[in-house]
């Protein structure tokens, strides 16, 4: 009686071990947060990495395009800033364009407040350059951001295009600072790049495995094509 007893015993145990483990198991308070992490991990942290922050990149230091247009002695002007260089954002337009001119700002030394010893706090960097291409109308005006390097070239080519009355239209991309907005924003851009083609890859994958699995239709006929002896059920 005390084997059976003992055995009854371990076998009880035993048995709510089990249940437990499966209530854990199935346990709600479980599974969301796996699937919360599992939808961060492949869903949200790539968008914000391979995305967002390259956008937030090419927007601060953009790439825009101007483009002037000639009709009836009339001079249009357009600028669109962009995203990942061809993307745009922001749309400025103005007409008649009577005149350009330029702006430059001097980088200036800024201490290093936020240094981490006092060392570092007493030293000061130069921040960048600023130039801005500014279109005149009549009564408004349009301003670009220009790298100072090629301010003075753009300006004295937008200069030719109004001087000249038989151009009809003409196109310029200027970047804003050739380091940020080229250099920084195309390296970005590429991972922006990456992750459309491994969406692009992704869905390609899934097509071909649908249309690749045979319908049950083909199934039944190919199944009472190799057993024609066998009667077939309707």
């Amino acid at each position: 009686m005390s084997r059976k007893s003992n055995r009854q015993k371990k076998s009880g145990s035993n048995a709510r071990r089990a249940s437990s483990a499966g209530r854990d198991a199935q346990s709600p308070s479980v599974r969301p947060a796996s699937r919360f992490t599992e939808f961060l991990a492949t869903r949200i942290v790539p968008f914000c990495s391979c995305v967002l922050f390259p956008a937030f990149v090419t927007a601060v230091a953009p790439v825009t395009w101007i483009t002037l247009t000639r009709e009836g002695g009339v001079v249009s002007g357009v600028a669109r800033q962009c995203l990942f260089f061809v993307v745009p954002y922001q749309t400025q337009r103005i007409s008649p364009v009577l005149s350009e001119e330029t702006r430059f700002l001097a980088g200036e030394m800024v201490p290093n407040s936020n240094g981490p010893t006092i060392d570092e706090r007493r030293r000061s960097h130069r921040t960048e350059d600023e130039g801005y291409l500014v279109l005149r109308g009549p009564n408004e005006q349009i301003s670009v951001m220009v790298s100072p390097v090629d301010l003075e070239r753009t300006r004295d080519s937008i200069e030719a295009f109004l001087e000249d009355p038989a151009a009809r239209s003409k196109r310029w991309c200027v970047v804003a600072n050739w380091k940020i907005s080229v250099f920084v924003g195309g390296g970005v851009s590429l991972l922006t790049g990456l992750y459309l083609y491994g969406l692009v890859a992704g869905a390609a994958s899934r097509l071909q495995t649908i249309w690749s699995k045979p319908s049950d239709s083909s199934v039944q006929s190919q199944s009472a094509q190799a057993q024609p002896g066998e009667p077939v059920n309707h």
